[in-house]
């Protein structure tokens, strides 16, 4: 370490900078472990991570800005005193240089991994700057508000205080929209097909550096006005600020997800039957063509055009809204939605499609079933969902696949109306 280097971190050394930024690393490493597992990765979900993953980070840095500021920042201090040229502005800017720039390291250390995984994994697309400025920008505010914290409070030991103030704010946003725009972390995250609205993404990157710079500001006027010996209250007022830039976030929440723009699909048809997946899921189109083909199979091949069409939901949303744009509504209504999500890649069972032909689905929709109506379709499409093979025990175990599947085609009728029970089963 250089001379230099050593006079910045005067007095306190680099463990109040070192220790906190091992922290915010280990904690984004860690959080992240479970999506570094997945089969492929989703670009639009790794960029809002770098939000997410405040819910730690922030924290964090705050409390650690709070414990610097309220060491360094003290007018009792031989090293801070009032009448210390650099007292004031050049001690906050040298202050908070050195939180963020170490803290923002630390954080970026932190996402290596997941970002390194995404690189090679993910099938389409590429990362989002504006949710990835706005977890950086949500860091910065959390480090100028504990920095703000510990000025004005002059002394480390508000530095708990500061973490839990921080996280309490980061629950915030995980009890709905309402305060969404607020908060660096979502109560829910985008997903291909699905992400987060420009608007929407634009006002937080505007409100989180607007937090920053006026909690900056307002540091610095509390540590000029040690020098006075004047009460720091006046020097709140650039607070105010982003207090009435949060107002209409809180009266109109605006959207927090946008369908995605231009979305590129993978199709192919497989047994009469179209097929597609979101480009960003296309490693999954041959395990989706695999689950359709095991159900069909079990079920006898002829579904009578029940099943035309198998698409992605994540294709859902612009779907909808092409059909809007061209007048018709109903254009993909016979499509069988299935969900594809790459932390569940072993989901693809064809269920929907079963649940489709057995009648589970036109069960689950009808107020007036009763639990026995709704038990045999569900029972059936189990049975197709394992390719014809029946529980050791239940309603089917004790009847042969091709008796039940000719039983099957000759009460579609009956199955799509959810009028049959257990004691309608051939014998």
């Amino acid at each position: 370490m250089t001379d230099p280097v050593l006079r910045r971190l005067w007095p306190l050394g680099p463990w109040p900078l070192l220790l906190p930024a091992a922290a915010i690393a280990a904690a984004a490493v860690l959080a992240t472990t479970a999506m570094r597992s997945w089969p492929y990765q989703e670009w639009v979900r790794t960029s809002a991570e770098f939000h997410q993953q405040n819910a730690f980070a922030g924290p964090i840095a705050a409390a650690a800005a709070t414990y610097y500021a309220g060491r360094l920042t003290r007018p009792d201090r031989v090293f801070a005193l009032p009448s210390a040229p650099r007292a004031g502005r050049d001690s906050a800017r040298r202050h908070l240089g050195l939180l963020a720039v170490t803290f923002t390291l630390a954080y970026l250390v932190g996402m290596a991994p997941l970002t390194a995984v995404t690189v090679e994994h993910a099938e389409h697309g590429g990362p989002d700057p504006l949710p990835i400025a706005t977890g950086l920008l949500g860091l910065w505010a959390s480090i100028a508000v504990g920095y703000l914290i510990g000025v004005v409070g002059r002394g480390a030991l508000w530095a708990p205080i500061s973490f839990v103030a921080v996280f309490a704010v980061v629950v915030l946003g995980t009890g709905g929209d309402t305060f969404s725009a607020l908060v660096p972390v979502l109560h829910v995250a985008p997903a291909a097909g699905r992400v987060e609205a420009l608007p929407f993404t634009v006002y937080r990157v505007a409100f989180f550096l607007l937090v920053a710079v006026a909690a900056v500001v307002a540091a610095t006027a509390v540590l000029r006005r040690h020098r006075t010996g004047h009460r720091p209250v006046r020097a709140m007022a650039p607070l105010l600020v982003p207090v009435v830039l949060a107002v209409p976030a809180v009266v109109s929440t605006p959207a927090l997800f946008a369908v995605e723009q231009d979305v590129q699909r993978v199709c192919r048809t497989q047994r009469g039957i179209e097929h597609c997946v979101h480009a960003a899921h296309r490693s999954r189109l041959p395990v989706m063509e695999q689950a359709t083909a095991a159900v069909l199979t079990a079920y006898g091949d002829d579904t009578s055009g029940r099943v035309r069409r198998v698409y992605d939901e994540s294709l859902r949303w612009a779907t909808a809204v092409d059909d809007a744009a061209s007048g018709n509504t109903e254009a993909h209504q016979d499509v069988v939605w299935v969900a594809v999500q790459p932390m569940s890649p072993t989901d693809h069972t064809g269920r929907e499609v079963a649940w489709l032909l057995a009648g589970a689905t036109a069960c689950a929709a009808r107020s007036d079933t009763t639990d026995e109506e709704r038990a045999l379709t569900v029972e059936l499409a189990l049975w197709l969902q394992n390719g014809g093979r029946a529980a050791s025990s239940g309603p089917l175990s004790g009847i042969a696949p091709h008796a039940l599947r000719d039983w099957m085609s000759a009460h579609r009728t009956g199955l799509d109306t959810c009028v049959l029970t257990a004691a309608d089963l051939p014998g």
